[in-house]
């Protein structure tokens, strides 16, 4: 029972793996667009976390949630502004959601077995 449910967690997760690494390289962005580009842009040359200029003052960004652009942001600054950064950033949201559906599949084993264990008792 052990080795089945270790090995259907194996190919879960490199089903997960193999699919999302199949749909980065057909469907990826190639470059940072919109308001996550500008953001990282004006955070990586002037500092400030702002997405609006008025008369050439980038006005500090209140509406964003913050964790995304910082996360983009350090991947910038780590590969030194060079072009393969959105590379690095894709394969860590990509081994990041492949982790979720570990957790979410942990859960489901812990809390679905343990419900049935104490039904049968």
């Amino acid at each position: 029972m052990i080795i089945k449910k270790h090995l259907f967690l194996f190919l879960l997760l490199f089903v997960s793996l193999a699919s999302r690494i199949i749909v980065k390289i057909y469907f990826a962005d190639v470059e940072l667009d919109y308001e996550w580009g500008v953001i990282v842009s004006n955070l990586y040359n002037s500092g400030v976390f702002g997405f609006r200029t008025i008369e050439g003052i980038i006005v500090p960004n209140i509406f964003m949630p913050p964790f995304y652009p910082i996360f983009i942001y350090l991947i910038k600054i780590i590969a030194n502004g060079n072009s393969y950064y959105l590379e690095i950033i894709i394969y860590l949201q990509v081994l990041l959601s492949v982790y979720a559906v570990y957790i979410l599949c942990i859960f489901f084993f812990i809390n679905f077995f343990f419900n049935i264990f104490l039904i049968i008792k």
